[in-house]
Formats: structure tokens, C-alpha cells, sequence
């Protein structure tokens, strides 16, 4: 036990007389106290966030054009091929009715 106290006491008294000599960075307090009030402030919420950055997006003009081009592009797509499914189904029944029609035995499989 008393190489433990002695072990002890001397990591004190070493810890006690050590000295930092290096210099600090120009700046140093200033960018920490930066650092903590940025830590504090709120954050803002998903929508302010989103609002913030759509503000910033079309601010730009070109970018914004550019931006509308490719919603307008994938809104016409999205149009297109829901329109397809739809026909698609549309079609397969007008051809079981067709199909009822000539022979009213046939039934449809669904």
C-alpha cells in the first residue's frame, strides 16, 4: 500500500510543477467563445431550415430556372408513366369485355 501512496504523491507533485510553454494560436479565445455561442443558439427547424434554402436557391436566377426545368421535367415523367399504368389496365378490361362479349362463358382471371 505505501508504493501505491508513494506512487500517488509523486504523480501530484509532477502534475503540480508541469508547464505548458507552447503559445496559442492568435485568436484562440475569441474563436472558442464563437464556438460556444454557436453551440447555444437554437437550431432551426426543418421547415425554416428548408425555407433558408430555397431562399438561397433562388436567389440565383439560373440555378432557379434550372431548378424548375427539372421539377417540371420530373413532374411530366411521373404523368406519362402513371398515365401508361393506368391505360395498361384500362385496355387489359376492354379486352375481357370484349372477350365476355363474344363468349359469355369466358371468365376473367384476376
Amino acid at each position: 500500500m505505501n508504493s501505491d501512496s508513494n506512487k500517488t504523491d509523486s504523480l501530484s507533485r509532477t502534475l503540480r510543477e508541469w508547464r505548458v510553454e507552447a503559445s496559442l494560436p492568435p485568436r484562440f479565445q475569441e474563436r472558442v467563445w464563437d464556438r460556444i455561442a454557436a453551440a447555444e443558439k437554437p437550431r432551426p427547424s426543418f421547415w425554416a431550415g428548408l425555407t433558408e434554402w430555397m431562399d438561397s436557391i433562388f436567389s440565383r436566377p439560373a440555378l432557379a430556372a434550372s431548378y424548375v426545368a427539372i421539377l417540371i421535367a420530373l413532374g411530366i415523367s411521373t404523368g406519362v408513366w402513371q398515365a401508361r399504368e393506368r391505360q395498361g389496365q384500362a385496355e387489359m378490361q376492354w379486352r375481357a369485355q370484349y372477350v365476355q362479349s363474344v363468349d359469355p362463358y369466358f371468365m376473367p382471371m384476376k
